[in-house]
């Protein structure tokens, strides 16, 4: 198992909401240490919601797929790409997944 991915505890989130005026899908996520905010749209908020529970690359990836309906092949330089985005404007955080022995 390789590493996983998981939101930073100092990020804030608000979904897109709809006005009077004008409709916003995007989702807004601020790094609370940088006041920095990344706009989110489409695929890039629906990977931060499944962020939501620690997840691997591979996992995410193919979470997308089975959403989107297209090839790993299609989405897998993308969500690594985009992942790696996030982690450097310090919005998640990689940690080595533990394999857990029954028994011991």
């Amino acid at each position: 198992m390789g590493a996983v991915y998981s939101r930073c505890p100092h990020t804030a989130f608000v979904m897109g909401f709809e006005s009077e005026d004008a409709t916003d899908d995007a989702s807004y996520v601020a790094n609370l240490l940088t006041s920095n905010i990344a706009v989110l749209n489409g695929s890039s908020a629906m990977i931060w919601e499944i962020l939501e529970n620690p997840t691997t690359s591979e996992d995410l990836i193919l979470e997308i797929t089975e959403i989107y309906g297209v090839s790993k092949e299609t989405v897998a330089a993308s969500v690594l790409d985009f992942l790696y985005d996030l982690k450097a404007q310090g919005l998640v955080k990689v940690s080595e997944a533990i394999i857990l022995e029954e028994g011991v």
